[in-house]
């Protein structure tokens, strides 16, 4: 079945919004143990540099989980859980699911960035009334949710929440959590132009199964985005964005893949149907995530991304892409040691 992008409000490639990631791992969980900060602005809200974490003082998850029912979701929180639910069913990873605690933590967070009319993860102010944790995971513990794989997602100068989901859906860094199969618990808040999405992964959740790959955009989806603002993104390392080498923003739109196991990545094709020659891209996936496949990658070469996990890889198109075309996708390699190999396509819009 051939599916579509709807989108609504301001895209994440307007120069009114911004977005930022930030993301840390329960250091006994068999996710990863370090904190990646991820802050990030468009231009006209100016740029800050990334900035790693590794704090062994922050305060840590519990290895049970049960979710609080946010009960019937309605408006901007209905319209983020049928986005997050048709985003993870399209590819086969497992529902997430709204936590009224983890709910709590992040319309306060989102209180709290409006009153100062600032974009954040990190409140310092606090005598401020909505202040109630430094860190996403701090606030987690206020609102009496026991975390283990914690992170969030925030954005500003998108009117509605399905923009700011569109926002996160259509990038490099902030798709990756969304596309975890780990992360099914996670709470919404808005405050005017300010939102903000927590998640977790908690230790209860089901292992990924082995030998499996998901890709954004699934195969036959069309209305897919041109281009992508990657000089929006940072990423840990202070002054990385998401853009290609050699390429400029805004770039072509991304292509991810996510592996169950160590991923090493032997093939990647882009090809707009019916050109003899290849797109343009950048491959780019974490410092620890192999590329060995020279001439099997259109010539395309591994540009090291501190803030992807080791087992994403993702495609960045140099320039923007044509408008209503279709474009295959090839990539192939090991996962867990296991030889496989994907090829889809997805059609962009006008």
């Amino acid at each position: 079945m051939k599916t579509s992008i709807q989108t609504s409000g301001a895209s994440h490639d307007s120069l009114s919004s911004a977005s930022s990631l930030v993301s840390r791992r329960h250091r006994g969980s068999v996710l990863a143990a370090q904190a990646a900060l991820v802050l990030s602005a468009l231009a006209l809200s100016g740029c800050q540099a990334g900035v790693d974490s590794d704090d062994d003082e922050d305060t840590e998850g519990t290895a049970q989980w049960a979710v609080t029912s946010c009960g019937t979701l309605s408006g901007d929180d209905a319209t983020v859980n049928t986005k997050l639910s048709g985003f993870r069913s399209s590819m086969g990873l497992p529902a997430a699911q709204c936590d009224n605690k983890v709910r709590a933590a992040a319309r306060a967070h989102s209180n709290y960035q409006n009153s100062k009319n600032l974009m954040t993860h990190q409140e310092t102010d606090t005598s401020n009334q909505y202040y109630t944790g430094q860190w996403p995971w701090d606030r987690m513990v206020h609102q009496g949710y026991s975390w283990w794989g914690a992170g969030e997602n925030v954005s500003s100068g998108q009117s509605t929440a399905g923009a700011a989901f569109n926002t996160w859906r259509d990038s490099v860094f902030h798709r990756v959590p969304l596309m975890d199969y780990k992360t099914i618990v996670y709470g919404y808040g808005k405050t005017n132009t300010k939102h903000t999405m927590d998640f977790d992964a908690p230790s209860s959740a089901a292992a990924p199964p082995a030998n499996k790959q998901w890709f954004y955009p699934t195969n036959g989806l069309t209305g897919v985005p041109k281009s992508f603002a990657c000089a929006s993104e940072g990423g840990s390392v202070a002054g990385e964005n998401a853009c290609p080498a050699g390429g400029a923003s805004p770039s072509g739109y991304p292509v991810s893949l996510v592996t169950s196991g160590t991923l090493v990545v032997k093939k990647a094709l882009f090809r707009k149907s019916g050109a003899a020659s290849s797109v343009p891209f950048s491959i780019e996936a974490s410092s620890n995530t192999s590329v060995t496949c020279a001439n099997g990658c259109d010539g395309q070469t591994k540009l090291s991304k501190g803030s992807l996990p080791e087992k994403v890889v993702v495609l960045v198109p140099k320039s923007a892409l044509s408008a209503t075309s279709t474009y295959n996708i090839t990539i192939a390699g090991t996962d867990g040691g296991t030889a496989f190999t994907k090829t889809f396509s997805f059609t962009t819009g006008s």
